[in-house]
């Protein structure tokens, strides 16, 4: 186990609720049948150990998180920075609302989530049972 407790019987979602694509995705997690755990960055810190866990799990860098070249990051920090891990857990911490994605966690699997769309696809590939999923015509 881990430090993020995680089991395929729940939805763990990490957004931050600053962002307007994050409130969208935030319904699309809600309508999922599920019993779910949200943590908005916005109001809980994450620790460092969390956010090492959850990139580890999903097979990205602390620097995929961020737009480093997007206009709100270079508003904050200079740009061509160079970030050691201990400097992305601090931009983490201090600025997390410049993260460009939610994370999604449905037992060992940690999904990057870009569009609120795409919950509807992993909710079905983990067998989640989803209003949205379930058109019947």
């Amino acid at each position: 186990m881990g430090i993020l407790e995680t089991n395929s019987n729940q939805i763990i979602f990490i957004y931050n609720s600053t962002s307007k694509t994050g409130k969208q995705t935030l319904g699309y997690v809600e309508s999922a049948q599920k019993p779910q755990r949200i943590i908005d960055t916005a109001n809980e810190q994450v620790p460092a150990t969390v956010w090492g866990e959850l990139v580890d799990k999903a097979g990205i860098t602390l620097a995929d998180l961020f737009d480093t070249d997007g206009k709100g990051f270079t508003e904050v920090y200079k740009e061509n920075a160079e970030f050691s891990d201990d400097d992305w857990f601090k931009v983490l911490k201090n600025n997390p609302e410049l993260v460009i994605c939610e994370l999604l966690a449905i037992g060992d699997n940690v999904h990057i989530i870009n569009t609120p769309s795409e919950v509807d696809a992993i909710t079905e590939l983990n067998h989640v049972d989803n209003p949205r999923s379930s058109d019947e015509s």
